[in-house]
């Protein structure tokens, strides 16, 4: 047969076809995998309890003699059995971690304590910690005027209420600019955001957050740690408090 042949023509442009058909069936099928791609596990499981509970959805629609009452039921009958329990399992999950959170920080909080209480009967022991002692209310001195300097200009943001501090006893009031939110809310967002950034202080239900730094601290990690909340103090007053009415943080009894 010749190129020009009328049935070689017929016969290449069938190929042509199905050629064209096959590549568009490819084609379509991988933009359709990459669209459902985020869903694709979904959809696996979405495919695999249909095929456990077609099962029961085929005898319930006999007993009830309709596809949509079979259908019906048989939704129901997985959302008792199955997801209202899960969902019950879940949430028992997610409690128990909260509480082992809570207490590990509680922990960590005591350990803190115990530290510094361990320090404090070093130092009692040294036969000359007479004679440190005044060098000691100096550098503690030295440290309440560095934290007031870098707090000076803290009441400027619209919810900083008040600043204050006796040497290294700190504190800092919140106030709401939201009539219909807690003050106390503020203080809590603040605290957390601290918390996020490695810095710990004292604040539950109430709008003062506390700072109590140890007496052997030094500068540097006073200064750091004054900066994180002036950091969290000024994400707050632009973002808004994120708390609310939640669960606060366990406390314990250590500053930064």
């Amino acid at each position: 047969m010749q190129p020009d042949d009328p049935e070689s023509i017929a016969a290449a442009t069938a190929a042509f076809r199905r050629r064209f058909i096959l590549f568009l069936v490819i084609g379509v099928s991988a933009i359709f995998l990459l669209m459902v791609r985020p869903f694709i596990v979904a959809l696996l499981v979405a495919g695999l309890l249909a095929g456990l509970v077609y099962p029961i959805y085929d005898r319930l629609r006999l007993w009830v003699k309709s596809s949509a009452g079979g259908a019906v039921l048989t939704v129901l009958l997985v959302l008792v059995l199955i997801v209202l329990p899960l969902l019950g399992f879940l949430g028992l999950v997610a409690a128990e971690a909260l509480k082992v959170s809570e207490l590990a920080r509680a922990w960590f909080a005591s350990q803190n304590y115990e530290t510094a209480a361990l320090m404090q009967k070093v130092t009692d022991w040294i036969p000359f910690a007479d004679k440190l002692k005044p060098f000691s209310d100096q550098f503690i001195a030295k440290l309440g005027e560095l934290a007031a300097e870098a707090m000076l200009q803290w009441e400027e943001h619209d919810i900083v209420r008040q600043v204050r501090g006796n040497g290294l006893l700190l504190g800092v009031s919140f106030e709401s600019p939201d009539p219909a939110e807690k003050n106390w809310w503020y203080a809590r967002s603040v605290r957390n955001r601290m918390l996020n950034h490695g810095v710990w202080a004292i604040s539950d239900r109430e709008d003062t957050i506390r700072m109590y730094p140890a007496l052997n601290m030094n500068e540097q990690t006073l200064l750091e740690g004054l900066e994180i909340m002036h950091e969290a103090i000024r994400y707050v007053s632009e973002h808004g408090q994120q708390e609310g009415d939640s669960p606060g943080w366990p406390t314990g009894v250590a500053g930064f």
